[in-house]
């Protein structure tokens, strides 16, 4: 609906500025010849008949700019048919010459018709009009592609980042259903409470990240429970440090965009011969975000630690690149032991 408006808006835009340009030439020929008229003014009848005659004249200018623009050069001229192209032009020419010489003889009587006089007096304003027509048709031409080419690279994003959601999070999703079937083998307690939680992010991930955009809040939110249901999986396997400090919880943001991070952390900061540890830095402050995660790894099992890896460090730059562009700067280092990422993204309000 917002794209019909749009369109609507610019049509009418169009149109005011095709009328107002029409004016302007209908009156450009009186105002260049304003200081001539002083010295060869004609007679008031004749002055009258010659005026209703180049009104009839403009009127057959402009259709003949319009029937060019829009018949003529899309059905002939742009399909490469040249000669047949000229034979219509020439054609319309003619046509235009026969109707003018008709409301000459009725509009005209102090002077005679003589058919050369018509053809110079025409020839020049019709190559003109049908010149600027064609360049007109061009232009419109070039926009109409450029539209057609920018809606489809739209549609190729929407396509790619739709893509690249769908690889978040599946191995995550296994691993609580695996851990509540053990859950329920031992009759937990908490078993209520981790099917609400994992019931709570599929729903998010199902439907809410359809969205462009999400609250930060509401993004927050959701990467709580995701580390909660994890932290309830490893246990004491692992040591997890959380520092949120937000700003403005209404903050817009891609949705499921940091997650991966915490997903790749618990994959390659857990299991290891001491205990994983984990440490997720999380600030918005003017509508900038600076996200930080470490964790404790071992470079011998990087390849090994998980057959199924979801969606890759790889990914997660190619959405940035796409939704964020220049808006974003992505460091990763491994060092003494940790991975570290350092994200920062200038935000919408």
């Amino acid at each position: 609906m917002r794209m019909i408006r749009r369109l609507n808006g610019n049509d009418s835009l169009k149109a005011l500025i095709h009328i107002a340009a029409w004016v302007f030439v209908f009156f450009l020929p009186f105002l260049l010849d304003a200081e001539k008229r002083g010295n060869h003014q004609l007679p008031e009848k004749d002055e009258q008949e010659f005026f209703n005659l180049y009104i009839k004249t403009f009127v057959s200018w402009i259709i003949i700019f319009y029937f060019n623009a829009r018949v003529l050069v899309p059905r002939l001229f742009s399909k490469g048919k040249y000669l047949w192209y000229a034979l219509a032009v020439l054609l319309l020419f003619l046509v235009h010459l026969g109707i003018h010489s008709i409301f000459f003889k009725l509009l005209i009587h102090s002077k005679p018709f003589v058919l050369m006089r018509s053809v110079r007096f025409n020839l020049s304003t019709f190559f003109l009009v049908i010149t600027v027509s064609l360049v007109y048709w061009f232009l419109q031409d070039r926009t109409r592609r450029e539209k057609n080419e920018l809606r489809k690279q739209e549609e190729n994003l929407r396509s790619e980042l739709s893509f690249l959601r769908s690889q978040i999070s599946p191995h995550f999703v296994f691993n609580v259903l695996n851990n509540i079937v053990a859950m329920v083998r031992l009759k937990s307690e908490e078993t209520e409470d981790t099917l609400l939680k994992l019931s709570a992010l599929l729903h998010y991930m199902l439907y809410e990240s359809e969205n462009e955009k999400v609250s930060l809040g509401r993004e927050v939110e959701y990467l709580r429970g995701h580390m909660d249901l994890q932290l309830q999986r490893f246990g004491k396997n692992v040591s997890m440090h959380v520092a949120i400090n937000i700003e403005n919880e209404d903050a817009q943001i891609e949705p499921m965009l940091l997650i991966p991070f915490v997903e790749n952390a618990f994959k390659h900061g857990t299991g290891l011969s001491d205990r994983g540890e984990i440490v997720v830095e999380l600030e918005e402050r003017d509508h900038e975000l600076h996200f930080r995660i470490r964790n404790r790894f071992e470079q011998n099992q990087e390849t090994s630690r998980d057959e199924t890896p979801g969606i890759g460090l790889a990914n997660v730059r190619r959405r940035l690149g796409l939704l964020y562009g220049g808006n974003h700067a992505l460091d990763l280092d491994a060092m003494d032991g940790f991975f570290r990422v350092n994200l920062k993204l200038k935000l919408n309000s």
